[in-house]
């Protein structure tokens, strides 16, 4: 189960609504990475979606 919350977050755009989701990631996927470097090397997120539920 994700932990999903609403923001309204300003960006360049204006004031858009985003689903904000915090997700676990098994820590044995990767090799030797501590906590500290563990945030460099996220840098996305693959999310799928049925064509027919997005804008």
């Amino acid at each position: 189960m994700l932990d999903v919350n609403v923001e309204e977050i300003e960006t360049h755009l204006g004031v858009k609504k985003y689903f904000v989701v915090k997700f676990a990631i098994s820590a044995d996927v990767f090799k030797d990475v501590d906590l500290d470097s563990f945030d460099e090397l996220l840098n996305y997120a693959v999310v799928f979606v049925e064509r027919d539920r997005i804008s």
